[in-house]
C-alpha cells in the first residue's frame, strides 16, 4: 500500500495527492522537515477544487523547500499511476524545468510560476486525467 511506501506521510495527504486536491501551497505536508498539522480541506476558487490547507502557512524560501516535497508528490503519483505511458518523463521534465528557472530568474518569480503552473496541472489531471502538461513550458507565467 502507499501508506507502507510513504510511512512519514499522512494517509489523508496521500489521498489528497491521488485526488489531485493538494494545492501547491500545501506541498510542505509532504516534507517531514516542515510538516506541522493535519490538513483541512477548503475550496480553492482558482482551481475549482477542494485543497488541503492548514491554519499555519509555510514559506517556500528556496528551491529545496519546493523540490523535496515535490519529489514525494511525484513519487506518489508514479507509484499509483505506473500504467500511464510517459509519466516519469513528464514529471522529470518539470523538475528539470524548475531547476533551470531557479538559476535564471529571481526566486520569488520562480515560486509564483511554480504555484500557478502546479495548480493548473491539478485541474488538468482532475478534469481530463492528463498528466502530459507537466512537460510543458509555460514561461509566459513568469
Amino acid at each position: 500500500s502507499l501508506s507502507q511506501l510513504f510511512p512519514d506521510i499522512e494517509s489523508t495527504v496521500i489521498t489528497a495527492v491521488l485526488n489531485h486536491q493538494l494545492c501547491a501551497r500545501d506541498l510542505y505536508l509532504l516534507d517531514s522537515r516542515t510538516r506541522e498539522v493535519e490538513p483541512t480541506y477548503v475550496f480553492d476558487p482558482f482551481t475549482s477544487t477542494f485543497c488541503a490547507s492548514t491554519s499555519k502557512s509555510t514559506e517556500y524560501s528556496t528551491l529545496d523547500t519546493v523540490t523535496v516535497p515535490l519529489h514525494n508528490y511525484f513519487a506518489i503519483l508514479l507509484v499509483h499511476n505506473a500504467h500511464i505511458w510517459g509519466l516519469p518523463a513528464y514529471l522529470l521534465s518539470y523538475l528539470t524545468q524548475l531547476q533551470t528557472l531557479a538559476t535564471q530568474y529571481d526566486w520569488d518569480a520562480v515560486l509564483q510560476y511554480h504555484t500557478l503552473f502546479f495548480n493548473r496541472r491539478l485541474r488538468d489531471m482532475e478534469e481530463d486525467g492528463d498528466f502530459s502538461g507537466w512537460s510543458n513550458h509555460d514561461t509566459p507565467l513568469l
